[in-house]
């Protein structure tokens, strides 16, 4: 059976539905999924000495973001490519007055660079900086994030750049700010999921961790209906001793399998049992939903259409849920709880009030 971490994970394991993504100039012809022209439009914005005329906003907000210690003026210098020593080269350097933040920038690639290396050229270049701190700027959490160097997730960093400017730069007369926005927009969509997927790419990694736990989970949910399909017949039999019947599976889409009965070969008297999953309420909604189990049954009416359901179909814990399209003849009642040995019971009700009423109608 599954540990109780494993029902944790489980539990907790969130699917997305994002909404469609707003189109940028950078989806008409620009690369704007290379991680060098990110880097440089990055770079661009962070320091406050460029053309942009947002002054520190963009530096300071990403100060506060990434929560390193520091304190001191804004006033630096961005440095872009800073080594060329090495085949593969540091991305940006924000360099302050006693501080040096080394930010390397990955997109959609494993970070297989020479991190070592880089930061032993940074401390020997800045020695008389006190402050170090090494970013690998990525939209997942890597697996294999290098020793002494900080992950930040360029999703919720881009995220709080975006809030920041609608909440601070509302001049659209910039032709800067109109970039950065459409830039910080471009990123967004590039590191979040595409319109109809329902995860993240740190998710994929995640579920990848546990693919034999997912396996089990979905052997146990097999082998439960499978033993329902076997239990509810059975049930049925305890009320009904000439159930000739047999079970077999439905499915009901979102919700998964239900277990349908058909009492009678050649009649319209069917039981119908669903364990409903938590979280369906967006597909069927109605009063069904607040409950685990819902038993269902059907009977067809032997006497002429009538406008509503013969009170002598009706079980007396259940509710009437519809006729069918078949002449206003075919009645559906149903009832719900939240314990496994309820629900057997209202398979138990529902039979014995089918049985009641074919013995009546037979009488007739």
């Amino acid at each position: 059976m599954l540990t109780s971490d494993d029902q944790r994970w489980l539990r907790d394991f969130k699917l997305f539905n994002h909404a469609k993504q707003a189109k940028t100039f950078f989806d008409i012809g620009a690369r704007g999924y290379y991680e060098n022209p990110m880097t440089d439009i990055l770079a661009f914005y962070l320091n406050p000495n460029e053309a942009h005329g947002l002054n520190t906003l963009i530096l300071e907000t990403f100060l506060k973001f990434i929560e390193r210690d520091i304190n001191d003026s804004l006033e630096l210098s961005s440095e872009c490519e800073s080594y060329t020593q090495f085949p593969e080269n540091v991305d940006l350097l924000l360099v302050g007055t006693d501080w040096v933040i080394t930010i390397e920038n990955k997109v959609w690639h494993t970070p297989e660079n020479p991190f070592q290396k880089y930061e032993m050229a940074v401390r020997q270049r800045y020695q008389d900086k006190q402050k170090h701190h090494f970013l690998l700027l990525a939209p997942y959490r890597p697996s294999n994030t290098p020793p002494g160097w900080v992950w930040i997730d360029t999703r919720k960093l881009f995220a709080k750049f975006q809030n920041k400017l609608k909440m601070t730069a509302s001049n659209s007369a910039n032709k800067w700010i109109v970039f950065l926005e459409d830039f910080i927009q471009n990123i967004i969509n590039m590191t979040t999921i595409d319109q109809g997927w329902k995860m993240e790419q740190d998710q994929l990694q995640d579920v990848a961790s546990q693919i034999d736990l997912l396996v089990k989970a979905k052997d146990l949910y097999e082998e439960y209906h499978n033993s329902l399909k076997l239990i509810i017949p059975k049930s049925i039999a305890e009320v009904l001793p000439n159930f000739t019947g047999t079970a077999r599976f439905a499915n009901w889409e979102a919700l998964g399998k239900a277990i349908r009965v058909k009492l009678y070969p050649n009649e319209d008297f069917d039981i119908t049992f669903l364990t409903i999953p938590s979280g369906s309420g967006n597909t069927i909604r109605d009063e069904r939903m607040k409950f685990r189990f819902v038993v269902q049954y059907h009977m067809t009416c032997t006497e002429k259409p009538v406008d509503d359901y013969p009170a002598d179909m009706k079980a007396s814990n259940f509710s009437f849920l519809r006729p069918s399209e078949q002449g206003g003849r075919l009645f559906w009642f149903w009832a719900g709880t939240n314990e496994y040995p309820a629900a057997l019971d209202l398979v138990r009700q529902a039979a014995t009030k089918i049985g009641e009423y074919r013995a009546s109608a037979s009488k007739s």
